[in-house]
């Protein structure tokens, strides 16, 4: 895996929801926390800042980095429409990258006329070089929001496209989550997550509790539907 930080050298408005996300806004150049993001992460306009980066390895596949002081990472500071001390919990937090902000929408391919792409945060974040990274997707609903026209007319609406739900990003390596960890979601764990966990319980030199057996079979049954696991018997 090669990450791929985009920085001027290299090179929101969010509707507040319960949903872990990020809005990218191509004019504004914009990058939105939802409030749920925030609150469940504890950011603030105090910290370090964030970025994303891409997986070069496997374009598209996007991360959120949060705290990083590194400079070639580019993070920048959250900031929110008031001082941190008067903001409410129902907002949430952006950053301004014109370039990061393009650079993502065009390796979703959202066309040009589309001003903005909403990304989920998967709950399992993973670690990779002492960076812990949240993947990103792009949800099932129709997320990209088309533009504003810049006439003084008003005019429809250019109907926003449905755009095809990627592919799971290839998981990165070491996972950091912990294989003694239980998985919080199956459904939306990575796949390097879901083996790391199956593994650890198939080698466990303990006896396996009720919870650990049916999670085990939990686990199997995800990763044979994902075609990561033969469909075969396995030993507990």
């Amino acid at each position: 895996m090669k990450l791929r930080f985009i920085t001027p050298a290299t090179t929101a408005h969010v509707r507040q929801s319960t949903a872990r996300t990020i809005t990218v806004a191509r004019k504004a150049g914009s990058l939105s926390f939802s409030a749920a993001l925030v609150r469940e992460l504890g950011l603030s306009t105090t910290g370090p800042g964030a970025t994303l980066t891409e997986d070069a390895d496997a374009p598209g596949s996007w991360y959120a980095l949060f705290g990083s002081t590194e400079p070639a990472h580019d993070s920048r500071p959250l900031r929110g429409k008031s001082a941190e001390k008067d903001r409410k919990e129902t907002q949430g937090l952006n950053f301004i990258n014109t370039p990061l902000a393009r650079a993502v929408l065009d390796s979703h391919q959202v066309p040009a006329d589309t001003n903005r792409l909403v990304l989920q945060v998967l709950p399992e974040p993973v670690e990779f070089e002492g960076m812990v990274l949240w993947p990103l997707r792009v949800g099932a609903q129709p997320s990209a929001v088309p533009a504003k026209a810049a006439t003084p007319a008003k005019v429809p609406a250019t109907p926003a496209p449905t755009l095809p739900a990627k592919p799971e990003a290839p998981a990165l390596s070491p996972v950091a989550a912990g294989p003694s960890r239980p998985v919080a979601s199956i459904a939306d764990a990575s796949d390097a997550r879901l083996e790391q966990r199956h593994e650890h319980l198939l080698e466990s030199s303990k006896p396996l509790t009720g919870k650990e057996v049916a999670e085990l079979s939990a686990l199997r049954s995800e990763l044979q539907k994902r075609g990561v696991l033969e469909l075969a018997s396995e030993p507990y």
